[in-house]
């Protein structure tokens, strides 16, 4: 029996995933760090779930308020905390380190500018980590030395494994590089009418020459796309489907499952990036829950935390006990106009909260004749009605 497959545009004599896949250059300006072991971030990025949670992790990061502190005091913010990057704004740099923690687990930061009075570095230069080396105490950027010193922002930190290693490209390749050929095949499943991988099979003997007719006729059919004239073959050929139906329920399962995988690697929700739950039917009773949750568990500890820290090593005195930076993402926690508005009630009837307070918290201007929430003396406050005395109940 003669048969003649074709596949439309694939490879896979190759084992090698950078191969394979032609993986080069990524969207931020990073490379693989071992290539054959990672995929590369245009790769990585353009498989939907992927760009989704990434792009959630640093929109939500860069959106917050950096404050100074010295204990529970909070101090004018300085020039470092105000534009950490001379050629970026704070919004554009922490959106930067925040997507390269994500797909790296680290980014490196190189010390530019020289340092200003108090000692602190005037740009923090987030490179990109394929870009830097290190041999000695001496740094090397794009294969040449620099003077500058470079530190790098880690994320996560392994007992025995080397940060290059811990990447989520590294970890996550394989994950990646099947949501990938997934998209992919779906893609081609629906633009080209049909299963991308077919086998076209004979009864009757057919010479190579007939065999390559034969295949080079459906290929030019199909890349004409769906909706032309049907492929005439002769000589008793049939054409037959290889691969999956895209449009069934067991593909799209599996594509459910390939993206649910991806939002665990970056601890994102699910939800928040339109992707079935397959853990279990939770389900959040306010937005404020699922935000908190998100704040609590990824944003914060993974990417608010090292950033913060990384700054407030680089101000003068001890990172702990003297001035240290914060990023404040409590905004993404806001409960519902309701709610706050009867904690806020509650708040001024206890009197530990005053009205211009709770307009400067809103927003909102204040309001004519009222002196601002900094000058109000104590006694000015409201206070609390006195409780009512206990009553014995007869037993």
């Amino acid at each position: 029996m003669g048969k003649a497959k074709r596949s439309k545009g694939r490879t896979t004599e190759a084992a090698d995933l950078a191969v394979r896949h032609e993986l080069t250059g990524g969207v931020l300006g990073h490379d693989p760090w071992t290539i054959g072991q990672d995929v590369s971030e245009s790769l990585a990025l353009g498989v939907d779930a992927v760009f989704a949670c990434v792009t959630l992790l640093a929109d939500a990061v860069s959106s917050a308020e950096w404050g100074e502190w010295r204990g529970t005091l909070q101090l004018p913010p300085s020039r470092i905390t105000r534009r950490p990057m001379a050629s970026l704004t704070r919004r554009e740099w922490t959106w930067l380190v925040t997507s390269t923690l994500a797909l790296y687990s680290a980014c490196p930061i190189r010390l530019a500018g020289g340092l200003d009075s108090e000692g602190v570095p005037m740009s923090l230069v987030p490179l990109a980590p394929n870009r830097v080396t290190r041999e000695g105490s001496t740094w090397w950027v794009d294969g040449a030395p620099i003077t500058d010193e470079v530190r790098v922002i880690r994320r996560v930190l392994f007992p025995s494994t080397d940060q290059r290693t811990a990447a989520v490209l590294h970890l996550a390749r394989e994950t990646f590089a099947a949501a990938q050929a997934a998209q992919d095949y779906a893609a081609d499943w629906w633009t080209s009418g049909g299963a991308p991988l077919v086998q076209i099979t004979t009864d009757q003997e057919l010479t190579d020459g007939q065999a390559e007719t034969i295949a080079a006729r459906y290929v030019d059919r199909r890349k004409l796309g769906p909706g032309t004239a049907p492929v005439v073959f002769g000589k008793g050929a049939k054409l037959e489907d290889v691969g999956a139906d895209a449009a069934t329920e067991g593909a799209m399962s599996a594509q459910d499952h390939l993206a649910a995988s991806v939002a665990r690697y970056f601890r994102v929700p699910p939800h928040l990036v339109n992707v079935p739950n397959l853990a279990s039917s939770l389900t959040y009773g306010t937005t404020e829950s699922a935000s908190t949750d998100l704040v609590r568990y990824t944003l914060d500890p993974a990417y608010g935390a090292p950033i913060g820290d990384f700054v407030s090593e680089l101000l003068p005195g001890d990172y702990l006990a003297g001035r240290t930076v914060r990023l404040d993402l409590r905004h993404l926690t806001r409960a519902e106009f309701e709610s706050r508005t009867r904690g806020y009630e509650s708040a001024i009837r206890a009197g530990w909260l005053a009205v211009p307070e709770v307009r400067e918290f809103e927003g909102l201007p204040p309001q004519e004749g009222v002196p601002p929430a900094d000058v109000i003396a104590p006694a000015e406050l409201p206070q609390a009605a006195p409780a009512a005395p206990l009553q014995e109940v007869p037993a």
